[in-house]
Order: C-alpha cells, then sequence, then structure tokens
C-alpha cells in the first residue's frame, strides 16, 4: 500500500494518513499502521525504496502488510481476494493492485501489438507474451467500465494503489492519469523522455471541440478545449490535439464532437512549444479506437482563471 492511516502508538487515536514515500529510516515505527478501511484492523510496517541495483528490481518505498494480520472480510483493501476473483485482468505484488492492459499506449514501435513483424525486440516480445494466457483489458473503453465498477471510478483514492502492467512496464495509475484541470501535469509527461528518449505515455481527458485540418501525412486532427495551466512559472494555454487516421475512428470522434463528450485516450503526449505568446499544443496521436473511450461530463473540469497547478509534480 502507498497510503495508510497513522494511529497514535500510545493512544490509538488517528494522526491522519500517510503516504509511504514521506517516511524514512528515522520516521518508519512513529506510529501504528492500518488499512485506509477504517473498519479494518489489518496492520502494515513501512518499507524503504529500494533502487536497480545487481539482480534486484526497482520498487518504490511502501507499506506492507504485516504476515500475522489479516484483512476483515470483504475488506475493499485485500487485494490478494480481489485478485482472485478477476485473474484474467488483475495480479498483487508487494499488496499493490496490477492490471494487465495490452492495448496500445502510443504510436512508437514499442507500442505496436507484440505479433506485428519486426515491431518489438526479442525482450520486449518476451515481456508482453508473458502470461499469455491472462487476456488483459483489450481496450480503454473495457479498463474503464472495470475502474467504474469495482474500483469505484476515476476519482477514487484507491487507484493511488493500482499499477498498470504493459508489455514488461508496471507503470502507476497516478503517473498516468492526467484529470482535466492537470494539465501542468500532461505538459510535464510530454517534455519528460523514457529509456528509449520516447516522451511518457498518458491517459488524459481532453474534450474535443471540432475538426482541424489535416497533417502533412493526411492524418485527422480534432482541436480540443484549452484549460489554463502553470507547468513552468508562467500561466499557459494548454490546447490538446487528437491526431489519428483510422476511417472509424475519426467517424466515432466526429459523433462525439457532435455530442459535445471528453473522451479518456492514451497517448504519448508531443509538446509543441510557442516561439511567441503563451498557447502550448499537446498532441496525442494514436492508432486505434482501443485506445480511447468516451467518458461521463462530470469528468471535464473546466479550469476558470489563472489556477495553480504546480502541485502536480510529475
Amino acid at each position: 500500500m502507498r497510503r495508510i492511516r497513522a494511529l497514535d502508538k500510545v493512544t490509538g487515536d488517528l494522526v491522519g494518513i500517510q503516504h509511504a514515500k514521506d517516511k524514512n529510516e528515522q520516521t518508519r515505527r512513529s506510529h501504528i499502521y492500518k488499512c485506509l478501511n477504517t473498519s479494518c484492523s489489518c496492520t502494515y510496517h513501512w518499507r524503504k525504496k529500494v533502487g536497480a541495483k545487481e539482480n534486484t528490481d526497482p520498487r518504490p518505498a511502501t507499506f506492507v502488510k504485516n504476515k500475522s494480520s489479516d484483512h476483515v472480510a470483504g475488506c475493499r483493501y485485500d487485494f490478494t481476494e480481489f485478485a482472485k476473483d478477476h485473474r484474467d485482468v488483475v495480479y498483487t505484488k508487494d499488496d499493490i493492485l496490477h492490471l494487465r492492459i495490452q492495448f496500445p499506449l502510443g504510436t512508437t514501435r514499442s507500442d505496436l501489438r507484440p505479433w506485428i513483424p519486426g515491431a518489438l525486440s526479442e525482450r520486449q516480445r518476451n515481456a508482453a507474451n508473458a502470461n499469455i494466457d491472462k487476456m488483459g483489458f483489450a481496450s480503454m473503453d473495457a479498463l474503464l467500465d472495470f475502474v467504474n465498477k469495482k474500483l469505484g471510478g476515476l476519482d477514487d483514492p484507491i487507484l493511488d494503489e493500482v499499477v498498470l502492467h504493459y508489455q514488461g512496464l508496471n507503470l502507476g495509475w497516478n503517473e498516468l492519469f492526467v484529470a482535466s484541470d492537470e494539465y501542468s501535469k500532461l505538459v510535464r509527461r510530454g517534455r519528460g523522455k523514457d529509456e528509449q528518449g520516447q516522451t511518457l505515455p498518458t491517459f488524459s481527458i481532453v474534450k474535443p471541440s471540432h475538426a482541424g485540418t489535416k497533417t502533412p501525412k493526411g492524418n485527422r486532427r480534432f482541436i480540443c478545449e484549452p484549460q489554463e495551466a502553470r507547468p513552468d512559472k508562467r500561466l499557459m494555454e494548454v490546447t490538446p490535439i487528437l491526431v489519428c487516421k483510422d476511417d472509424f475512428t475519426v467517424a466515432c470522434l466526429d459523433q462525439i464532437v457532435e455530442h459535445d463528450d471528453a473522451v479518456l485516450v492514451a497517448a504519448r503526449p508531443y509538446i509543441v512549444e510557442p516561439e511567441r505568446g503563451n498557447t502550448l499544443y499537446a498532441y496525442l496521436h494514436f492508432t486505434e479506437d482501443a485506445q480511447f473511450t468516451r467518458i461521463s461530463k462530470s469528468h471535464w473540469r473546466h479550469v476558470i482563471g489563472a489556477r495553480d497547478q504546480q502541485a502536480f509534480n510529475f
């Protein structure tokens, strides 16, 4: 668990909700740690962050369930039991819930389906084909449906405990997810790079407003509603632009524009910095309709005025 209830060691009173990354060797024993479910008395201990070293896999700091302690029956944070009921798409590791996804996170070669000849390296193919008997989520629509029905929805804090497993990579939900009022984070993800020098994937909530001109390669562009953000010190206007070429996907987006809907899209943002002015363009390229889904209009939260979004340090 990344977050936990911290209780006073003497009185047993709640001190607050604490995050594993904020603890250290000196403060690890300062409180009693219990499950986030107030009806559950399952206890935990803090485990420090371990970096990549020799044969040790890198892992972040976390709270680990004590072996002598068990969750109350039906506790939503008993991920081991939860995984048993959804083993085709879910597994647990270090008290973290892992969801397998099989739809692309972008349009780079490493994002392509593993069975496309020459798309992936041997290592990537092996990772992608691991647990081949486990289906995973084939589309963003299927993933969102699961989140809404089984995990309480996109605004539920339990998603901080969720990791997405994609072609051998483990990506924290909160690393990927960009809400409609977090476009500072969208820009920082687009400016960041992974080990292959590619921009970082996101699950971004955007609202297409109208179709734009075609790209030089003939792909369709859909201009999305902008949001104000502060990825740096200066207030900027961030405008996402969806880019696709599949005829079916284009038809779907035309309908989305017509109905004034928002979408959740998986893509790697490419940021176009302004030569002058204060508008940033975040291009989101995707190859198939499995990478996006309509989303409830309640998740489109328009930023009014100069809201400071520097708090999203991703």
